[in-house]
């Protein structure tokens, strides 16, 4: 029963409910115009992508008087032995607040002309973003740590039995509940609780594997698998730990469909309902590739 982890197929099963918390307090809607340098490897669709990241977060530190930065999380590249930074806008350091929707509103290449490195071609985003603040103060001693069986996985092409089995070691610093998604690109996916594993309690310094090895026995594994055309990726696996039960609960999930995606949004609308001193959120980046 082995599971491909992947946009297309990341979840074993999820449960719906009404979102639990307290509700947040009144969002603020501010306009951003970023533009990125589309220069060297960085694709159109990458610097339209890093645009919207820094759009995200310059609402959140407008809005909230601070700087914010997003969790860079460095990955050594073996293709070329250099590491390559991804940004992970999802988790936020340092902040008060979060990005909880965006529209984009104006989209365009602009060039411009450099003295000595002649014309220079940006990608511009504006954007309607929304931006709420977090409540409560977190508690420092309250921590999850997310570590995997390795930082590197292949699909081999063929059946997903044959690719590569995907293990996460969720530690949690304090008696909690967790909930752990899986992030490729703008795509979320629920994998704890799902419909075989509806068990989520992790007591304080207690290691929780997921699948655990009961669950691996009985055949129910998670793999790693990319989409079709895609020859290599970074995905995140990024686990919330809550100090009572919470039901994460997205849009997409309203439509009925059980194999909806959610979005980096629906993740940031849900973790304000929360606050901050009932949570912990950790995260594991790893990159999958095609044999």
């Amino acid at each position: 029963m082995a599971r491909a982890l992947s946009a297309a197929a990341f979840i074993l099963g999820s449960q719906a409910a009404a979102a639990q918390g307290p509700s947040v307090v009144p969002v603020e809607t501010l306009t951003v115009t970023r533009r990125v340098l589309v220069a060297g490897d960085l694709t159109p669709a990458e610097a339209r992508r890093r645009a919207l990241e820094q759009a995200l977060g310059e609402a959140v530190g407008r809005a909230l008087g601070v700087r914010v930065q997003s969790a860079q999380i460095g990955v050594v590249d073996d293709h070329d032995a250099r590491v390559r930074d991804s940004f992970v806008s999802v988790v936020q350091l340092e902040a008060a607040g979060r990005a909880t929707d965006y529209r984009v509103i104006d989209e365009r290449f602009v060039s411009e002309h450099h003295p000595s490195l002649g014309e220079q071609l940006y990608v511009e985003i504006t954007a309607l973003v929304s931006v709420a603040h977090e409540l409560g103060r977190a508690d420092p001693g309250f921590t999850v740590n997310v570590a995997l069986n390795d930082a590197l996985f292949f699909d081999a092409g063929g059946s997903i039995d044959g690719n590569d089995e995907i293990v996460a070691t969720i530690t949690s610093t304090r008696d909690a509940w967790l909930t752990v998604f899986g992030v490729a690109g703008d795509s979320v996916h629920l994998l704890l609780p799902n419909a075989l594993m509806t068990d989520r309690r992790a007591y304080a310094g207690r290691p929780v594997e997921l699948p655990s090895h009961d669950w691996r026995s009985r055949g129910v594994r998670f793999r790693a698998s990319l989409p079709p055309g895609e020859s290599d990726r970074r995905e995140l696996l990024m686990v919330v730990a809550t100090r009572t039960p919470v039901t994460f609960t997205a849009a997409a999930r309203r439509s009925g469909d059980t194999g909806a995606t959610a979005s980096l949004m629906d993740i940031q609308r849900w973790l304000v309902s929360i606050p901050l001193e009932d949570r912990a959120v950790g995260f594991a980046v790893y990159e999958v590739r095609r044999r």
